[in-house]
């Protein structure tokens, strides 16, 4: 089994945004660099989870401009139809 490597990335802040980072880190009771890493991976995961939403919400608007209901609808409009 291949193991991933890391790959090392250099990022220039000003010193007082270093200093917050840096303050949030220990907060954490985190490293700096597992602060960071652990930001990053939490905004790239809220980042997939807004486009996804954002394309499934494109869909539904298409599908509803087509003439297609919601789930809800269909089994509101077939429970009125059993009622009936």
């Amino acid at each position: 089994m291949k193991t991933k490597t890391s790959i090392r990335v250099s990022v220039d802040l000003v010193p007082d945004f270093h200093a917050e980072v840096k303050a949030r880190a220990q907060a954490s009771a985190k490293t700096l660099k597992t602060y960071v890493k652990d930001v990053l991976a939490e905004r790239i995961h809220k980042d997939r989870e807004e486009e996804e939403d954002r394309y499934w919400g494109e869909r539904a608007k298409e599908a509803r401009e087509e003439g297609f209901v919601s789930v809800e609808e269909s089994e509101a409009y077939l429970k009125h139809l059993l009622d009936a």
